[in-house]
Formats: structure tokens, sequence, C-alpha cells
């Protein structure tokens, strides 16, 4: 890429206007881990992505609805979407089954898939605060997972009898009570 040494590790362009179409050359860095393109006005990403050094992806404030359907990131661990407008979680996301982090929040999202979890195995911290979800699928708080850290606050939450807070084996479980309304 002109301008850009072609072993350059980390690349942050943030809070710099960048809108979309993003330019593609960005994605052909080769050797990139980190990639930060936050608090811009991108709407949209390349169709096909494929990184295979990239292990950071920071998309947060832009104005994403939905991931390129051929995003290929095979050592990515942190992924962080927070405050664009993704309504779902769609398959292109939890095919990125190496992420250890994830950060949804401030979307409008208002779904989680059933088996988000066995989707996502390496999961460890998961980040949903100001969302528009519901329910909380109870494979989040079954045991055998890597998830620890779960932050769900801020959602109009519907707590199912069957989902308890003795049940789940994470270390911080995040309650927001002013907006959990029990199922009766």
């Amino acid at each position: 890429m002109k301008g850009f040494p072609s072993t350059l590790e980390k690349l942050s362009i943030n809070s710099s206007n960048i809108r979309t179409p993003v330019d593609r050359r960005i994605f052909s860095l080769k050797n990139l881990h980190t990639l930060d393109l936050s608090l811009n006005n991108i709407g949209e990403l390349p169709t096909k992505i494929e990184m295979n050094s990239l292990h950071t992806f920071i998309l947060r404030s832009n104005q994403l609805k939905i991931l390129p359907k051929d995003l290929k990131c095979p050592q990515l661990k942190i992924l962080d979407l927070s405050q664009n407008h993704f309504q779902s979680i769609d398959g292109t996301l939890l095919s990125l089954r190496t992420l250890e982090r994830l950060n949804l929040s401030d979307n409008q999202i208002h779904y989680l898939p059933r088996h988000i979890l066995r989707q996502l195995p390496q999961l460890q911290v998961f980040n949903i605060t100001s969302n528009q979800i519901r329910i909380i699928p109870s494979c989040l708080a079954a045991s055998g997972t890597r998830l620890h850290t779960f932050h769900y606050s801020e959602n109009p939450l519907v707590i199912e009898r069957s989902i308890t807070c003795q049940r789940w084996d994470i270390s911080l479980l995040e309650i927001a009570l002013p907006t959990i309304v029990r199922h009766r």
C-alpha cells in the first residue's frame, strides 16, 4: 500500500471522517495485527476481507449495519463493533470462531442466537450493553464455556425462571435491576 510499509503491524485511522467506500488497500496489509478504524463514518466494508494476521479489529462508532459475507480473519481475537447500527448477529460474525472478546454494545440488536457460545467457543468477554435484547439464551449460563465476563445492562430483559444468577458460571455478571422484568 502506497504510504505504508508492507511490514506494518498496527494501523489506527480513527476520528478521520473516513466514509464508504473504505480504501481496499488497507485490507491488503498482510502483516497487520491491529486495525483501528473507530470514530469514522464507515457505512460498509469491502465485500471481501482476508487478513490472516489480524488479531484486533476495532470498528467502534461508525455507521455499520452488516459485516461483509466474505470476512476471513482466522487469527481474530478482539472485535469491537460497538456504537454502530447492527440489528442482528449474523452468520459472518458467528463464523469468527477464534474470537475471545466481542463488543456489540450500543447497537440495535434484538436477538441473541441460541447457541452463540457453541459457535464462538473461545469467547471470554461479551458486551451487549445498550441494545434491545429481551431474552438471554440459557447457553450463556451453561458451565464449561470460556465466558467469564458478560455485560448486558440497559436492555429490556425478560429473565426466564430457568435462568437464575446462581447458575451462571462466570466471574463477572453485570445486572441492571431497573431494566429487568421477571417472567411469571
